[in-house]
């Protein structure tokens, strides 16, 4: 599955694992394990990630209003 993307950044595949939610209101924190298989003009981009979104209901409605990702070793 080539997902394309801007400037030359392709993801062949990803997953998403070991996903914890925490919802507060009108606030909702997601932790999980990101896997990627990814390149970026031809450099190897593939790694695991542990991502934190937060997101804020608004209008009814979910968005992510900031992400934080770190390479796990």
């Amino acid at each position: 599955m080539d997902r394309g993307g801007a400037g030359g950044y392709t993801i062949a595949s990803f997953y998403f694992d070991e996903t914890d939610v925490e919802v507060a209101g009108d606030t909702g924190v997601v932790h999980a394990r990101y896997s990627q298989i990814a390149s970026y003009d031809g450099r190897n981009l593939s790694a695991v990630f542990r991502l934190t979104d937060v997101w804020a209901r608004r209008d009814g409605h979910w968005q992510v209003v900031a992400r934080h990702s770190s390479i796990l070793a």
